[in-house]
């Protein structure tokens, strides 16, 4: 049975012949697994750029059943750089935070400056171009692996990476104005029917071979509700949070996808 077979089966709810099963690596133990098995991974050339948090080599040396692929502008976690603070693509400030582990030094990120958190600042940002972005490594790896391997696209952007850090400025605010009478929540919209589901579904599936609209009938079927989101959807959330009916819940952050994520 290939690795693919076996996280088909999964997902159909059927028994494989094992438990399928991957794993990602902090930077540190990445560096000293790499340094360990440098005689088996000779030859194993996973066409991966440095960038990119997803598929190495190291998959492929423990076989693991399941490849990810990320797909955006890469976020500013890890980077090698000689300051301890940097910017990556999306105008996001990173400071890292450096520690002490068996398998040799490695560092926490945190996000120091946001520019969305700012309104001052809203109508200048400018995000990076996505059709910048060359997703020439992703085609490489599923021409080469897409028989045997499943491989899962992953989004990866700080813009999404940085709701933990408004989330966290939620739950901040709410007790700082809570006193007041004033609540702060937040919400999480999942996959909705906007331009941006619309270029995922177009950009991605071409990738996979798929024609426009099949992906995203693909994803709709991990959907409880069996349907994608409609921005009335948000809306009725948010107009609800600002209506009186809402003036006992604060410090929240909701999600809005049908299921596809329960917390």
């Amino acid at each position: 049975m290939t690795s693919k077979e076996r996280m088909q089966m999964v997902m159909e709810h059927e028994e494989p012949d094992r438990v399928p099963y991957m794993a990602t690596f902090v930077p540190e133990l990445e560096f000293a697994l790499k340094k360990r098995c440098r005689e088996q991974l000779q030859g194993i050339d996973a066409d991966v750029e440095i960038k990119y948090q997803g598929m190495t080599d190291l998959d492929i040396l423990f076989d693991h059943d399941m490849l990810l692929l990320t797909y955006g502008i890469s976020t500013g976690y890890y980077r090698d750089t000689e300051s301890d603070t940097y910017m990556d693509e999306w105008g996001i400030t990173w400071r890292k935070i450096s520690y002490q582990t068996v398998n040799g030094p490695g560092c926490y990120t945190e996000i120091v400056d946001f520019p969305l958190a700012d309104d001052s600042r809203i109508d200048s940002y400018q995000p990076p171009d996505p059709e910048n972005e060359d997703m020439g490594y992703a085609e490489t790896v599923i021409a080469r692996f897409g028989k045997e391997k499943y491989i899962c696209g992953i989004i990866d952007c700080s813009v999404f990476e940085a709701l933990k850090y408004l989330r966290g400025i939620t739950q901040s605010l709410a007790k700082e104005v809570g006193p007041k009478g004033i609540t702060v929540n937040a919400f999480c919209p999942g996959v909705i029917n906007t331009d941006l589901w619309k270029y995922l579904d177009r950009e991605m599936g071409k990738l996979e071979g798929l024609e426009p609209t099949q992906l995203i009938k693909k994803v709709t079927k991990l959907i409880p509700l069996g349907r994608v989101g409609q921005p009335s959807d948000v809306a009725g959330l948010v107009s609800f949070l600002a209506s009186k009916d809402a003036d006992y819940i604060t410090g929240q952050a909701i999600f809005v996808g049908g299921g596809i994520i329960m917390l």
